[in-house]
């Protein structure tokens, strides 16, 4: 009897309940569970870009942001999103599509000399940074 029970667990285990799948993948009538995508869920995009410190006082040339905290602001709700450059100054944000942003960075050291502009999904940005 041990033997038993323990063959059905073991098959239950590896096998599942649901014609073969693992647990919670199918039903009994063999259909198959998705996620859903709801009419709540908000359609993305990738923004890519890459940083620039442009010469000034202390740099006699231009040089990637390495690691600077960059920020994209909605002009709608102005809802703020971050992300880090890597030490070759590239960056990337999803966003929502169809939604206007301005471009900042968070540093005492550097501000925004390029793009002013707002921004939109699909563009690939050159932000340059110079120093205060």
């Amino acid at each position: 009897m041990k033997n038993l029970l323990l063959t059905i667990l073991i098959i239950f285990f590896f096998i599942g309940p649901a014609q073969g799948q693992p647990f919670g993948m199918g039903h009994s009538d063999g259909h198959f569970e998705r996620p859903e995508t709801g009419p709540t869920a908000t359609p993305r995009e990738k923004l890519i870009g890459h940083c620039t410190i442009t010469p000034g006082p202390s740099n006699l040339m231009p040089q990637p942001c390495g690691s600077l905290l960059i920020t994209l602001t909605s002009k709608d709700s102005g809802e703020t999103l971050n992300t880090r450059t890597t030490t070759d100054g590239a960056f990337e944000f999803t966003i929502p599509v169809n939604k206007a942003y301005t471009i900042g960075v968070k540093s005492r050291f550097y501000e925004v000399v390029d793009p002013l502009t707002d921004l939109k999904r699909g563009q690939e940005i050159n932000l340059k940074l110079r120093q205060k």
